[in-house]
Formats: C-alpha cells, structure tokens, sequence
C-alpha cells in the first residue's frame, strides 16, 4: 500500500513535467574572429527556460539576437565578434540551470559539451578537440527520466503484465526494440512524422492503457491483457518516434551520427531499465492494493489532459 501510495505521489509531477528536453547551444567559428550563435532553449509551459548563455569577455555581439518562438523551443541567433584569439581556452557558461531541472547541449567546432546545474560552464576546446559522440549517452539517459510520459507508460505494461516476469521481459524487450526502430529511422531522416500529432498519439497510448487497467476483476481479457507484448510493440513505435523528435531538435554530430545515435538510444535504455526495476520493486506484491486503483485513476487524468493539452492546438490549426 505505502509503495503505490509513494507512485501515486509522484504522479502530479509527471503531469506538469511534459518532456523538459535540454537546450542546445551551437557556436560555428567563421573568419577573423567572428562566430555564429545559434541557441535554443527549452518552451515548458509555454514559455522558454530563464536561461541565458554567455559567452567569452572578449566575444562581443555585432547586432541584437534575432529569435523565433516555436511550440517546442525559442530559437535566437546572432553573431559575435570574439577577436583575433576566437572561442578556443575561452570559457562558456549558461546561467538560471540550477533552477531550470535540464541541460545544456553545446556545440563548438567538431566537439559537443553537456552543461548541467553541476557544471554550468566549460572551456571551449581547439576546434576538432574534446568531447563529441560521447554526450550523447548522459543526454539519453537524461531524456527518458524526465520524460514522464513514457516513463508513465512502462510503469502501466508493469501494472498490466504483474508478476508475470517472463511475460514482463518479454513485454519491456518488445517495446525496446519497437521505440529504437523508430529512433533510428526518424533520427536519420528516413521518414518524417509531425511532433506534435505523435505526442498527442502518445498521450493516447497511456490513456488506452489506463482504461484497460481500470477493466473490472473477472471481465473477459482483452487483446492487450493477453498478448501485452504486441500492444508494447505497436505503443513503442509510436514512443521512439518521440524520442527522435526531441533528438531532432538538438541534432547529431557530423562525423559521429551513427556512434552518437547509438550511444543516445542506449542512454535511453539504461534509464529505462533502471526506472523497471525500480518499479517492479515498488510494485512487488501489490496487484490486490486498494491504491492501485487511485494510480490507475491518476494516470487515467494525467494522460488525459496531456491528450487535450497536445492535441487542442493541431485541431486549433485545422479550424483555422
């Protein structure tokens, strides 16, 4: 009772925590000194993250940022001249990631940096120097655990599935495989699906499964209740279309693309998995507990107002 309660309580995070994904910093050197900025940051309840990035002492901007405002980010670009000596042993720092809860993906030359609320600034390195690919498993790692929308939906196969462990495994490796075809293909460009559509399909996806998992003892078992891993199957490739949607935004090195994407998707089963085990000990022993079905109800309401909050605007554009 106490365990699902403490998942209960974590339920009203996850309905304001719509996918906090990292902002992204590319700095591209040009000739004599002058570097183009590109910074996206993070939309979270409509509006961009308070963070603001700066840049070298020497970098000074040569006219204003220009910016866009999208649903998903606020993009601004601008150009800054940084001297004869350019970015190199210059250091770059994003301020407000302490309050902000993500990250801060930078880009310089051939490498790739990560800035957290721990190390809110670096040393940008010799073009072609430091870290590249390697970013990308924290960033995936990262990108699941504050994903609470698919963490939501694993944590309903556990409920659905029980301590049906083979069952379990199966279910959890079909939902895997099914989310990193999709990774791989959409993040390469292969096919092209519209963000939004797909996370309110994702919404979708969890409201089903809280319906099915609010089914009364003893009723007739449904598809999902008798083969969960085909329902895992189709449900992941929907959610690896969301995690490549995010991966979009930020972008894949050049050079690095396969080995980034590689170690991206691995980050994200590792979270994954530890957020599985994590759960299936929490729920051990619980299938008959009188939260589950405040838990069940609970994840009913989040997936439905995500399901309104995602897909009101696309039927706002179709109207209009």
């Amino acid at each position: 009772m106490k365990r699902l309660t403490f998942l209960l309580l974590l339920l009203p995070t996850a309905a304001v925590a719509h996918e906090l994904r990292p902002s992204y910093l590319e700095l591209v050197p040009g000739e004599g000194g002058r570097v183009d900025v590109v910074w996206r940051t993070a939309v979270a309840s409509g509006a961009p993250m308070p963070l603001e990035v700066v840049l070298p002492s020497r970098c000074k901007p040569v006219a204003p940022p220009v910016a866009t405002l999208t649903p998903s980010a606020r993009v601004s670009r601008w150009t800054a001249d940084c001297g004869a000596e350019g970015l190199a042993g210059g250091t770059v720092r994003v301020e407000g990631l302490d309050r902000s809860g993500t990250d801060v993906l930078v880009r310089v030359g051939g490498a790739t940096l990560v800035l957290s609320a721990d190390v809110p600034e670096a040393m940008l390195p010799v073009p072609g120097e430091g870290p590249g690919a390697s970013a990308y498993l924290p960033l995936g790692v990262e990108h699941i655990l504050l994903g609470a929308d698919h963490l939501l939906f694993v944590l309903g196969l556990l409920l659905l599935v029980g301590q049906r462990w083979r069952l379990l495994l199966w279910t959890v490796t079909a939902f895997t495989l099914a989310h990193s075809v999709t990774l791989v293909i959409a993040a390469l460009g292969w096919m092209d699906f519209p963000t939004r559509a797909v996370e309110a399909v994702i919404a979708l996806s969890i409201l089903l499964l809280a319906v099915e998992l609010s089914r009364p003892a003893g009723a007739v078992p449904s598809l999902a209740a008798r083969w969960p891993w085909v329902f895992a199957l189709v449900c992941g490739l929907l959610h690896g279309l969301g995690f490549a949607g995010a991966l979009s935004e930020i972008g894949l090195p050049a050079g690095d693309v396969a080995v980034a994407l590689v170690l991206f998707n691995v980050g994200v089963e590792l979270g994954q998995l530890g957020f599985v085990a994590f759960a299936a000990l929490l729920l051990r022993g619980s299938e008959r507990s009188p939260a589950r079905r405040f838990v069940v109800y609970a994840m009913g309401g989040v997936s439905a107002w995500w399901l309104i909050d995602r897909a009101a605007p696309i039927v706002l554009d179709f109207v209009g």
